[in-house]
């Protein structure tokens, strides 16, 4: 953990022994760079850091000498790269013969058993120069080492400032903010028709905030917020800084006791401070995955802004990102045939018409989109806002009717994964903005939707997602827990994980439409809601304060809406039926889908049970890339995986048959990751651990 306004760069230990490594904590304003090409010794450890101050580059070498490496092999690969560390004569002269002077005087580290004394730690600079005064070494704290500590004649970096559009809802006079919207025509005179009242809601709130509240632009310095810190502990640490200046200039044993007698308060407080803080702000999280995984992400210093092309203005990304993503749809969809006939299915259950919200204030509550920004505004005055918004939310539902000023969004490019190369604009993942009524309008057609799919059972039995129960945990703990009760009864199993390109981009609505109609029994002014809700949309890229051109959008369902994800599960719920196959299970995830066969282990040389399973597996595959591309769903087969779950005591009776997917053929794979999990051949759990820790020193 690194405090606020700071970050590190580490160099694990290059060894399977534990401990070592080393590393440089950095004010965050400093832009520092790892030398990449840094060649590695076997006598010791070491990290080469680019730092910049303004217009200065400072190189520094940071070195640590295992115990176990001798002097000899040190001064030997020291002398190559002609930079830091360890004690000696000859250690003195080869820094001399470099043009280095050393500045630490004094011991640095103490043999706790012999309570020997030596000088371990220097500070190492050009003899040329006065880079570095006022060097001192410190009494331990943390470490059996002391902390040296020096000047540096650089000019300290600023820090950073950014400019805010924010509103002082603090200085709101809240009884004249409730006495406008109650004046506006949204509540005296509410339009007769679905746009006139959206339109009335979001220009007369508007207008409401901007008078109260208006924008203005401030510019802040992003300074580090402690804000584990309190009163008491800023009081104790006054008053430590009171005992060490005391010590400082008196030099006394008794002044150095107190001095740590303080230091051990103070660091017990602080530590419980924290402790406090961060627990609170764990359980606030409340299941939140995302939210936790930022806060973890603050907290190791390893939150990284977001990764965007190189282009010569924010203007220039938005556009190029927009064009990208718009001619990446069209050309997929260029491939499909519009004349495709989907296979009729028997009528279900139908729902003609979603039911209306009552306006009662707790009832709108439960819509309300969590951690929203309008959140705090709409639970105030719920009073007076629950009626214009039911009324606007029951007029949709009940019309079959979204309105049309919601179809915009604004998109926001992710890369899709860390360490993905950010030039490339097939790494980006375009992440849909909708507005507060847009989702708030969602929620009660997606929990009415989900009511009518549950009662009838219309999903897949093994369809996980966006299900009640069906979770990414329990989808992980099916699988693992069959594929370990088949290794368990001595038999192997074949695992096929499917990957899809731009699932959600490329639903044809006509198709997505009649699959609501036919296989989910969605009909008459609901039918019609999700035609109005899927039509005529638009998007926006947006990078920083600048926004591309609007374009239409007339495929696939936004990414980021609610009932998006929905939807593309209801396209592709009659696959397991469509393409059963003897033999082959097979487990959904939203978008993604594996199929699994199970076969006996007779001996070395006879396979004829594993050869039929894979041909088995291999016509499904076949029938499944079919299928999809029927619904205008692609298969990446470039991306599939295929993986053989096998215990290791039975591994000599396995032949390593690869799966025929078309004319693509996949090779058995050690190890593949479903679903952010590692699941290796063995089932021991050994390769998810191993990068989960690689993870962690990343």
């Amino acid at each position: 953990m690194v405090p606020g306004g700071f970050s590190f760069i580490q160099v694990p230990r290059p060894s399977s022994r534990r401990g070592g490594g080393v590393a440089v904590v950095f004010k965050s304003t400093i832009a520092a760079t790892l030398v990449a090409d840094s060649q590695a010794y076997d006598s010791f450890e070491h990290m080469d850091v680019r730092l910049k101050f303004g217009n200065r580059t400072l190189r520094l070498l940071v070195v640590y000498r295992p115990p176990r490496c001798s002097e000899s092999d040190f001064l030997r690969d020291f002398s190559l790269v002609l930079e830091i560390l360890l004690y000696g004569r000859s250690f003195m002269s080869l820094i001399d013969s470099c043009g280095l002077q050393q500045h630490v005087v004094g011991p640095t580290h103490e043999r706790s058993a012999t309570h020997k004394r030596h000088t371990l730690d220097l500070v190492l600079s050009r003899q040329r120069n006065h880079l570095v005064s006022k060097v001192c070494v410190g009494p331990r704290v943390i470490s059996d080492h002391h902390p040296v500590l020096c000047v540096l004649d650089l000019h300290p970096p600023r820090w950073l400032t950014k400019k805010l559009l924010t509103r002082s809802l603090k200085s709101i006079d809240w009884d004249k903010f409730a006495t406008a919207i109650a004046n506006l025509p949204l509540l005296s005179a509410p339009s007769d028709n679905l746009d006139g009242l959206v339109e009335q809601y979001n220009n007369g709130l508007r207008a409401v905030l901007d008078l109260h509240a208006p924008v203005r632009t401030r510019t802040v310095t992003l300074r580090p917020v402690n804000r584990w810190m309190t009163s008491e502990i800023l009081d104790t640490k006054t008053k430590l800084r009171h005992f060490e200046r005391c010590w400082r200039s008196r030099q006394l044993a008794i002044d150095f006791e107190i001095f740590q007698t303080h230091l051990l308060t103070y660091s017990e407080m602080l530590k419980a401070a924290r402790t406090l803080f961060f627990s609170t702000e764990v359980r606030q999280c409340r299941g939140d995955m995302r939210a936790l995984y930022r806060l973890v992400g603050d907290l190791m210093g390893s939150t990284t802004k977001p990764s965007l092309p190189t282009r010569s203005s924010d203007q220039e990304v938005a556009d190029d990102l927009n064009q990208f993503f718009c001619s990446k749809v069209s050309a997929l969809t260029s491939r499909f045939h519009s004349d495709t006939d989907s296979p009729r299915r028997s009528p279900r259950p139908a729902t003609s018409s979603f039911v209306s919200i009552h306006g009662h204030d707790m009832q709108l509550l439960r819509f309300v989109p969590p951690r929203s920004s309008s959140t705090p505004l709409v639970k105030k005055f719920v009073h007076l806002l629950t009626g214009p918004i039911s009324l606007i939310i029951n007029l949709s539902i009940t019309t079959g009717c979204f309105p049309s000023t919601l179809k915009h969004a604004v998109i926001t490019p992710l890369i899709k994964k860390p360490g993905l190369d950010p030039e490339d604009l097939a790494n980006h993942r375009p992440i849909a903005g909708l507005s507060f009524l847009s989702k708030l309008i969602e929620r009660v057609v997606h929990r009415q939707l989900s009511t009518h799919l549950g009662a009838f059972n219309l999903l897949p039995d093994r369809q996980s997602a966006y299900r009640t129960n069906y979770s990414t945990e329990t989808a992980l703990l099916g699988l693992y827990n069959d594929l370990l009760c088949t290794v368990d009864a001595g038999q192997a199993t074949a695992v096929c994980f499917l990957d899809l390109t731009a699932a959600f981009d490329t639903i044809d609505h006509t198709i997505l439409l009649d699959s609501l109609s036919t296989r989910c029994g969605v009909a008459a002014d609901a039918l019609l809601w999700f035609a109005s809700y899927l039509s005529g949309r638009t998007q926006c890229v947006r990078v920083g304060d600048c926004f591309s051109s609007s374009v239409p959008v007339p495929y696939g369902v936004p990414q980021g809406s609610v009932n998006g994800a929905i939807l593309f599960i209801l396209l592709v719920s009659a696959l397991p039926e469509q393409t059963e196959t003897d033999g082959v299970i097979i487990d959904q995830y939203s978008d993604d889908t594996n199929g699994r066969i199970t076969f006996q282990l007779h001996s070395k040389t006879n396979h004829s049970d594993q050869q039929a399973a894979i041909a088995n597996l291999s016509h499904w595959t076949c029938r499944t890339d079919r299928w999809l591309f029927d619904q205008h769903v692609i298969l990446n087969l470039s991306k599939c995986l295929f993986f053989y779950a096998i215990s290791p005591h039975q591994d000599h009776k396995l032949a390593p048959l690869p799966l025929e997917m078309g004319s693509s053929i996949l090779q058995p794979s050690a190890e593949v990751k479903h679903l952010g999990v590692y699941f290796d051949s063995h089932l021991s759990m050994f390769s998810h651990i191993r990068n989960v820790c690689r993870s962690s020193f990343k």
